[in-house]
């Protein structure tokens, strides 16, 4: 999801393999993903947009009991986003 202009953000500078690269969330993703992602489990201690996307679809499912297909990402996030309180 793109971040809109004048919308709070994280920023981390990255380096994986010897290449680098900058990170930006929406603040609030980062707190989803803080409460949903155990990050000890994730490939070299870090998760990609994979990892929070399907964090994100499993945690819809089971607040909502519905199968996510058809719904976009920023559907599940409020529907997330609420119930975590982030």
């Amino acid at each position: 999801m793109p971040i809109e202009i004048g919308t709070e953000y994280t920023r981390q500078y990255n380096e994986f393999d010897g290449d680098t690269f900058t990170w930006k969330m929406h603040t609030h993703c980062d707190q989803i993903a803080q409460k949903l992602i155990d990050f000890k489990e994730c490939d070299n201690g870090g998760a990609s947009s994979d990892d929070f996307y399907w964090s994100v679809v499993y945690k819809y499912e089971e607040i909502t009991g519905l199968v996510s297909n058809g719904k976009s990402l920023a559907e599940m996030l409020d529907v997330v986003r609420k119930e975590l309180g982030a």
